[in-house]
């Protein structure tokens, strides 16, 4: 019998381009717009600016050696 270990982690960051992508998608997915016009590209826009900010934040400030030290990383066995 297999036993897979994983890490546990929990994280409380909420990113902003969760809802921007799943309304761009509903929106084309039900013909409210096509797939390429300006609202996805505004869309598209503020996601990339959102990712870049970030890498340019970690890149710079770095990870919090307290936030590291809260994950938890406890071992969990699957089907246990």
């Amino acid at each position: 019998m297999t036993t897979w270990t994983t890490t546990k982690r929990t994280s409380t960051a909420k990113s902003p381009e969760g809802p921007l992508l799943i309304a761009g998608v509903m929106g084309t997915t039900f013909g409210l717009w096509e797939q390429v016009n300006v609202l996805s590209g505004v869309a598209v826009l503020l996601i990339a600016g959102w990712e870049f900010s970030l890498g340019v934040y970690l890149v710079v400030n770095g990870f919090r050696p307290s936030g590291l030290a809260r994950l938890d990383t406890r071992a969990v066995v699957a089907g246990a």
